[in-house]
């Protein structure tokens, strides 16, 4: 009996401790998705400033320097765009949607909707208009990424702490 008590407070002070890490993962996670996309918005920028080619082929050519989760972003993107004749806004929403459901990218709805709001102008407008778009853009992304790395600095110390004092109370409660 005294095994199996044990074993359920272990189980349980377990528990508590993963979610609490694993919530203040996510904040990181986010903090590290939005940083992703800063640093692609500069890769596309000085791309299309040094090659002057379309987009499709832009954005090829990004994917030798792209992180594996940003492969992925660009690799989806291509394919959408070459396949189905999506928009480029479309594309982008449906590979920010795909690498979201895998894990791969995590964002809240503001930070989709400011990637999307670029995605408008890309293809659509001469150099200078998305050269413009593209440095509002990072302007934009880094103000949420700071405001995410605020937020998953205070935030994710209160989830490790609470999930480890949760832990601490069942052990208390249960001996």
């Amino acid at each position: 009996m005294v095994l199996i008590k044990w074993i359920l407070i272990a189980t349980a002070s377990g528990i508590c401790v993963f979610y609490g890490y694993k919530a203040s993962s996510r904040l990181k996670k986010r903090e590290e998705s939005i940083n992703d996309f800063i640093y692609f918005f500069y890769a596309l920028k000085n791309e299309m400033a040094y090659s002057r080619r379309d987009i499709e082929e832009t954005l090829i050519r990004l994917i030798v320097s792209a992180n594996k989760h940003m492969e992925k972003f660009i690799c989806n993107v291509i394919n959408e765009l070459k396949s189905t004749n999506m928009s480029i806004k479309d594309a982008f929403k449906s590979s920010i949607d795909m690498c979201e459901n895998s894990g791969d990218l995590l964002f809240d709805h503001e930070d989709v909707l400011i990637i999307l709001n670029a995605a408008v102008m890309l293809g659509t407008t001469d150099f200078e208009g998305q050269k413009e778009v593209i440095e509002n853009t990072i302007e934009q992304l880094k103000i949420k990424m700071f405001s995410a790395k605020d937020v998953s600095n205070k935030k994710g110390q209160l989830y490790k702490k609470l999930g480890i004092l949760a832990s601490a109370a069942i052990i208390i409660i249960f001996i």
